[in-house]
């Protein structure tokens, strides 16, 4: 005849010591309490699942950490959290025009730069001369005989003879025109063609004299 028993076995639940909580944790009634942002029975974990992931971020290794996504050249997301657009300890996170400050971190922009990683252009509307806004934020020019340069298609002269009509090209590329020729561009009329100031018109025929274009009118009394 058997004898019923007992068996007494030794509990195996985990317990802390006053080490073996990282990242700040700290050990009470046996078990690690992390501070935000880390998990796991010592706080090794720095995510615990993608929703601990912003802007994207995947949760994977040993420990867990998060792998945050990456974009176009040195854009992407940096922190242990992916949450931070920047990383100010690393140059052209911002490109060329802005600075990585602030809680999360961000791209301060300078004035004509757009978008969180700062680029020269959001839409069409960003560039000048007719540029076109491309799927990298930045203006491609139009094509034009002298070349249109700058970052934002400013730039349209290197010397006074790009400009028509006696206009002068400025230091900072652009065209200085004379009264009537201003169109914001290379010193010609907004049609080329026609000018219209008051009651008289003005049909206009462009030619060139050595390096100097201009153009040749002939005014019509109505």
């Amino acid at each position: 005849m058997s004898v019923p028993f007992v068996l007494l076995l030794p509990s195996f639940e985990y317990t802390c010591t006053l080490n073996s909580c990282k990242n700040g944790g700290s050990c009470l009634e046996g078990k690690c309490v992390c501070p935000e942002g880390y998990f796991g029975e010592n706080c090794e974990d720095e995510c615990d699942g993608p929703d601990t992931c912003y802007n994207h971020g995947a949760c994977l290794g040993t420990p867990r950490k998060c792998i945050c996504d990456v974009g176009y050249q040195l854009t992407g997301y940096y922190g242990n959290h992916c949450e931070d657009s920047c990383d100010p300890n690393l140059n052209g996170t911002c490109g060329f025009a802005g600075t990585c400050s602030g809680i999360p971190k961000r791209c301060i922009c300078k004035p004509d730069f757009y978008g969180t990683w700062c680029s020269a252009c959001m839409d069409n509307s960003h560039c000048k001369n007719g540029g076109l806004c491309d799927i990298d934020g930045n203006c491609k020019c139009r094509k034009f005989d002298p070349e249109i340069t700058g970052v934002h298609c400013e730039e349209v002269c290197n010397k006074d003879s790009d400009c028509m009509n006696l206009g002068m090209c400025l230091p900072n590329k652009t065209c200085k025109c004379k009264v009537h020729f201003d169109d914001g561009f290379r010193c010609i009329s907004s049609d080329a063609v026609i000018l219209k100031m008051g009651w008289r018109v003005f049909f206009c025929i462009m030619f060139a004299i050595k390096t100097f274009k201009y153009l040749l009118c002939l005014v019509l009394n109505f």
